[in-house]
């Protein structure tokens, strides 16, 4: 069952800038550069699960936030329930 031990979520919003299909993420060399943003629950997580446009379309892969690459900002929403954050990737290792 799950404990709370490791939290996630899925950032798949880049503000007005994209959908479920497009993503300004670049991934070159197994790591990823670009920002996601509002991510639900953020500031709490331990791994983001991420979109990104690969050369065979999109992809989904996994962000572990110890990552020196990673950083987190707080971000403004309507959801005053949650939490959310900025995060901007800059050469973080992502897994697919």
């Amino acid at each position: 069952g799950a404990t709370g031990e490791v939290v996630a979520t899925v950032g798949w919003a880049e503000g007005d800038s994209s959908g479920p299909g497009r993503s300004a993420l670049r991934l070159k060399g197994g790591t990823l550069s670009g920002f996601k943003t509002p991510v639900p629950d953020l500031l709490a997580a331990h791994l983001v699960i991420v979109t990104a446009n690969t050369a065979d379309g999109p992809a989904l892969f996994l962000v572990d936030m110890d990552d020196a690459g990673a950083s987190v900002a707080p971000a403004e929403t309507m959801d005053l329930v949650r939490r959310h954050g900025a995060l901007t990737l800059d050469g973080a290792r992502a897994e697919p």
